[in-house]
């Protein structure tokens, strides 16, 4: 693992393009993390609108795959609706679980697309994708407030690969779904064959993920273009860490 007092940006910048993650331990609080990250580019709104998100268990997620319940979350990159997608996400530890779960799993998309066969890469490279986005309301009853069409993969301004990828988004139609929904095949954004390539993710994912427990009052920041990431489940309910999305 990745892990560092760095606070120079050119140096961070480094560590980020190589490696796709990095921890930086004694950063101390929101506002010393906030500060970090503005160097590295603009704090961007979270779903809500707010500047940042709350991850701790809280009452009326139960029936949803989401942040606020102490779930697994299965592969995804974050805010595939929408355009561009958040270069960075971080998330600063207020507390960490202390029940030997609660781990924040990372994993190179790069090296999955790597894995990918001739048919799942026309799906992945090819074949464009609706992925509904909005502000305010997704995650809990809400609709989309616009629609991004690409495919999972594209390229940025530089030409560099910008990675789309959700299990539950392909599975389920939602990226947060409600688990006693009806799931109807040809509803979803690729059929069956989405299925199957989620499937393939998860795959890859479970054996090739790291599984990083953030210290206590320490940072942990990704490449959201590039890096999976998940979560496992966990009982310790003081869990409370702080989420960022940072822009290019």
């Amino acid at each position: 693992m990745t892990t560092s007092d760095v606070r120079d940006i050119n140096e961070l910048r480094s560590v980020l393009d190589r490696d796709g993650y990095i921890v930086i331990e004694n950063v101390g609080s929101t506002e010393n993390a906030e500060k970090l990250l503005s160097g590295l580019g603009s704090i961007l709104p979270q779903y809500d609108g707010r500047k940042s998100h709350e991850i701790v268990v809280t009452p009326g997620f139960e029936d949803l795959l989401h942040s606020k319940t102490s779930r697994e979350i299965y592969v995804h990159t974050e805010a595939p609706g929408w355009d561009p997608v958040p270069q960075y996400l971080a998330l600063y530890c207020h507390a960490q679980a202390r029940c030997g779960g609660g781990h924040t799993t990372i994993c190179d998309g790069r090296k999955f697309l790597a894995d990918l066969s001739d048919r799942e890469r026309e799906l992945m490279y090819d074949v464009e994708t609706d992925f509904p986005g909005a502000y305010g309301t997704q995650g809990k009853d809400g609709e989309a407030e616009w629609t991004v069409h690409k495919p999972m993969v594209s390229r940025d301004v530089d030409g560099t690969e910008v990675i789309r990828f959700s299990y539950t988004h392909l599975t389920f139609g939602d990226y947060t779904p409600d688990l006693g929904r009806d799931v109807f095949v040809d509803r979803l954004p690729l059929g069956e064959e989405g299925i199957a390539l989620a499937e393939h993710g998860t795959r890859f994912f479970n054996d090739n993920h790291l599984p990083v427990l953030v210290p206590d009052h320490a940072l942990l920041i990704w490449d959201n273009r590039r890096m999976f990431h998940g979560r496992s489940s966990y009982t310790d309910q003081r869990r409370h860490l702080t989420r960022f999305f940072v822009g290019a």
